[in-house]
């Protein structure tokens, strides 16, 4: 204690301030001695020490009224929202049939089908796994320059080239696959990839900007899981089935054909999202002008 106290009082000469530290030893030592220590003990009492149950059952009733009427107020206006819901359930089964048809029944159709169903001589499961593993390298280098792109020019035209190309290009890319070369599955790959990086760059910033800020998580949670599990991640089961069971090897064609069609008519009910903030977000500014127009604007709103 002697030492603390010295060293304070030099310190405090060093600044040239002229303190007596004899009337606060006493209050120094309590705090020390008493009061330090009976802060700690006070709060691990208060963290071991249960609520009265009284105050518990008050604290659950509020805490299931605020949930109930949260809920009914979220599943209302999602009701509401049906037009949004369904332009985004469309727009992720665009986006996630042409990513399982590339990553999921690619593979097999390469492997096994084709070679089973035309008499080809099929490429080894290792070197079709090379094959998809360059074109995913590929895609994932370009998907930034795609979503800088979608910066200038909006995410629209973006998606709407990924779903015109899936139309348009379904064939050509199948028929390069059945040529059965590896320069030609890789052609046909790549071009797969390309359009699945048009949706992979542009919907993670898209989906969420259709639905308000109270309603946003549940909205694009159901609309997601909806259009994948029951349109998106049967990708493979449906094209494999109707290939064993028409023994047309084009289906993968005619099944991004669809998807594409499905994509154009949900780009087309879609509102540009770049340049505009999200729904019901606050305004944001980026400088001190913009700031103080924003805030005068609302002024006069007011």
């Amino acid at each position: 204690m002697e030492a603390l106290e010295h060293g304070l009082e030099h310190r405090l000469e060093i600044a040239g301030i002229a303190v007596d530290l004899g009337d606060s030893r006493d209050h120094v030592e309590d705090l020390l001695d008493r009061e330090i220590p009976l802060g700690f003990v006070g709060v691990y009492l208060r963290t071991r020490l249960a609520d009265t149950p009284a105050f518990v059952a008050l604290e659950k009733e509020a805490d299931k009224r605020e949930k109930e009427q949260r809920g009914s107020h979220e599943w209302k206006t999602l009701l509401q929202m049906w037009p949004f819901m369904l332009v985004c359930m469309d727009l992720v089964l665009v986006w996630n049939v042409t990513n399982y048809m590339l990553t999921s029944y690619m593979p097999t159709y390469v492997t096994d089908t084709m070679p089973r169903m035309q008499g080809a001589t099929g490429e080894s499961s290792t070197t079709s796994q090379v094959v998809q593993i360059v074109v995913m390298v590929v895609a994932l280098l370009t998907i930034p320059l795609i979503g800088t792109l979608s910066d200038r020019i909006g995410r629209k035209p973006i998606a709407l080239l990924g779903s015109i190309g899936l139309v348009v290009l379904a064939f050509p890319m199948i028929l390069l696959i059945r040529a059965d070369t590896i320069v030609s599955i890789f052609l046909g790959l790549m071009i797969m990839g390309l359009l699945l990086i048009c949706f992979s760059a542009t919907m993670p910033s898209t989906l969420p900007s259709l639905f308000p800020t109270e309603v946003r998580g549940g909205g694009l949670s159901i609309a997601f899981n909806v259009s994948v599990s029951l349109f998106a991640g049967t990708t493979s089961l449906v094209v494999g089935a109707l290939v064993g069971a028409t023994k047309d090897l084009n289906w993968p064609a005619y099944y991004l054909i669809i998807a594409g069609v499905i994509g154009m008519v949900s780009v087309w009910f879609l509102q540009e999202p770049n340049g505009r903030r999200m729904w019901s977000s606050p305004p944001s500014a980026v400088s001190r002008e913009d700031a103080e127009q924003l805030i005068a604007a609302q002024q006069q709103s007011a």
